[in-house]
């Protein structure tokens, strides 16, 4: 019997980012890792399938929910500035905001995950909005959480700036083949969270231990 399941974790590597392009999500979590993963691939876990598959399971519902009033709303709404590429998830059309879909398995949020919150704001600054939103199902909670995010014309330039900036020291660690050019997320408490599943963890360790005996690796 054909192996599906495989055939699923091929697919979802071939819709990841074309050579030459940033996706905006890649640049807010752990840049080191995604590195990692483009210049040593491992196979696609069940785990990590199942992961994307649920929350993109979210994101289809609740998209067609909103496509019940398909003048206004735009769904899987592609974007590109520069060579960075994203995907608004939801684009209402009549008040320009930005609305991006997430889920969660926390029983209790006070606010956006940075990581998320950030992803947003520079989708807003590349498409100049001042109004944004993060829509979060709560699984373990059975219910839903939305916080709206602002920018100021000044706000935006700046985020586009960074977005930029950023994109640029991306791509250039892509092009050397060097996730030692980008800093992982270990020092960071909201996100070193990632770490304890890397499968780069050691071949990680082993770069943060010559950045700090440089020394010892001449």
């Amino acid at each position: 019997m054909e192996d599906y399941i495989t055939l699923m974790k091929e697919a979802r590597e071939q819709m990841k980012s074309k050579s030459g392009t940033v996706a905006v999500k890649d640049l807010t979590l752990c840049q080191r890792q995604k590195i990692f993963k483009i210049v040593d691939p491992i196979p696609m876990t069940d785990e990590v399938l199942y992961n994307y598959v649920s929350g993109q399971a979210a994101h289809d519902v609740i998209g067609r929910l909103f496509m019940m009033f398909p003048n206004r709303f735009k769904l899987e709404m592609q974007i590109q500035y520069e060579n960075v590429k994203g995907t608004i998830d939801i684009y209402d059309k009549l008040l320009h905001t930005v609305i991006d879909v997430k889920t969660t398995k926390s029983n209790i949020m006070l606010k956006p995950n940075r990581w998320d919150e950030q992803q947003l704001r520079y989708y807003m600054s590349m498409v100049d909005s001042e109004e944004g939103a993060v829509i979060y199902q709560m699984n373990n909670a059975s219910k839903y959480l939305i916080f709206p995010i602002r920018m100021n014309e000044l706000q935006r330039k700046e985020h586009l700036g960074k977005l930029v900036e950023e994109a640029r020291s991306f791509q250039h660690a892509i092009d050397l083949g060097d996730p030692s050019l980008l800093k992982g997320v270990y020092d960071d408490n909201e996100r070193k969270w990632l770490c304890k599943t890397c499968p780069y963890l050691e071949a990680c360790n082993a770069i943060r231990k010559i950045h700090a005996n440089p020394t010892e690796a001449a």
